[in-house]
């Protein structure tokens, strides 16, 4: 536990300043969700279905995330997808301020 505590901010530091902070609660989720969609048109049979319900499963981490917080489920996602898609940016909801957070 002591290493834990002494090395913990030295990782966070170096996760800070590499830039390999992942953005915001569901970033990830829903960018994984937008590639799935768009290989989706691709797959043929049932696979499609496979793939189409896989990415609709991912949506459920950042629904959570958006409903612990006190926010409104739909409403979280449909902005989410909606900055993405516009932005190309990956983008998370900050649980604290209900606000998108992005990592540049």
């Amino acid at each position: 536990m002591v290493c834990l505590l002494f090395y913990c901010p030295f990782y966070c530091r170096s996760l800070f300043l590499s830039g390999c902070v992942i953005p915001g609660g569901g970033a990830f989720e829903i960018v994984a969700h937008q590639a799935l969609t768009q290989y989706k048109e691709q797959v043929k049979g049932r696979a499609r279905l496979g793939v189409q319900a896989f990415a609709e499963a991912l949506l459920i981490i950042p629904k959570a995330i958006a409903q612990n917080a006190g926010h409104d489920q739909q409403e979280t996602i449909v902005k989410l997808q909606h900055e993405y898609a516009t932005s190309k940016i990956p983008v998370g909801i900050d649980v604290t301020t209900g606000l998108f957070s992005a990592r540049n």
